[in-house]
């Protein structure tokens, strides 16, 4: 904001830069889903409609429209990948925790690198990444994903006996992918230990296993 690009840069470098601050929303829109739906449970259809409907739509139109165009000019065929718009979305919220705190590590000025990301250890051509094994750092992640994955379900429950079936598509979304991002990193975590735990037992002296 301090230096002297055109104002119409700085606007844009500032929407690119902190677009990432949406995960720690969508976080916070995870935790008061529950209690959002406890205060609406008595209200009726007329006023549901009114008020969530288009918060949904806000919600969801901008991102399904954003890889829609993606996807038209990426392939030919791209009507038939909007099949998989949903687990798009349920994927995006499943990384919401893992990138929430890279965010607020980018905040407090903590300097950390994208672990996410598998590292092969790549160095030449003749390196091959088929034979190696991604082992990320086991943390406590994972258990909040799981936590997360686990208090949808409730909420899904929770519609159901209530009978807001409108809602269980929305939540099983959130459900979904929390679950997911969860249950693999904990399959990828456990794995690549024991993996690396046999590798150095046999004492081998490959580096089949790159840790990050």
């Amino acid at each position: 904001m301090k230096s002297n690009l055109p104002l119409k840069v700085k606007i844009e470098a500032f929407f690119h830069l902190t677009n990432n601050v949406s995960y720690l929303l969508m976080l916070l829109l995870s935790v008061l889903m529950y209690p959002s739906m406890v205060a609406r449970i008595n209200i009726g259809w007329f006023q549901m409609l009114v008020t969530d409907v288009p918060f949904l739509l806000v919600a969801t139109m901008g991102i399904s429209f954003f890889y829609t165009c993606s996807q038209r000019e990426a392939y030919r065929d791209w009507k038939s990948r909007l099949v998989y718009m949903p687990m798009l979305m349920s994927l995006g919220i499943g990384l919401s925790v893992n990138n929430s705190k890279a965010v607020l590590e980018a905040l407090f000025n903590h300097d950390s690198e994208f672990k996410r990301t598998p590292k092969f250890k790549i160095e030449s051509k003749k390196d091959k990444w088929a034979n190696k094994q991604y082992r990320g750092n086991m943390n406590f992640l994972p258990a909040i994903e799981l936590l997360l994955g686990l208090y949808f379900t409730f909420n899904i429950y929770f519609a159901y006996i209530n009978r807001a079936y409108i809602s269980i598509p929305f939540l099983m979304i959130f459900q979904v992918g929390f679950l997911y991002v969860a249950f693999l990193s904990l399959f990828q975590g456990i794995r690549g230990y024991i993996s690396y735990r046999i590798s150095k037992y046999f004492n081998s002296g490959e580096e089949d296993i790159v840790t990050t």
